[in-house]
């Protein structure tokens, strides 16, 4: 049973390979409760090109695939300005 309610449509996550961990708690806690989501990346701890990930997060958000997203990175600043 889920604290909240359901979204009709999956929230959407992005990390950078340092949120990477982060975003996989995240999932872990969405399958829980039973809460849509769909991962944009990253999918490991490799150093990779955020903004690629971040990028697919805001098309996401701006064609109404997702209504919400969270963006996870390592200092908090690359990926959300992204």
């Amino acid at each position: 049973m889920s604290l909240f309610p359901i979204p009709s449509k999956p929230i959407g996550l992005a990390s950078d390979h340092a949120g990477y961990p982060m975003k996989e708690y995240i999932i872990s806690l969405f399958k829980e409760q039973g809460i849509p989501y769909t991962d944009f990346g990253t999918y490991g701890t490799q150093s990779v090109d955020y903004p690629d990930f971040g990028h697919r997060l805001g098309e996401a958000i701006d064609s109404g695939e997702c209504d919400k997203g969270i963006a996870i990175c390592g200092t908090g600043n690359g990926i959300n300005m992204t």
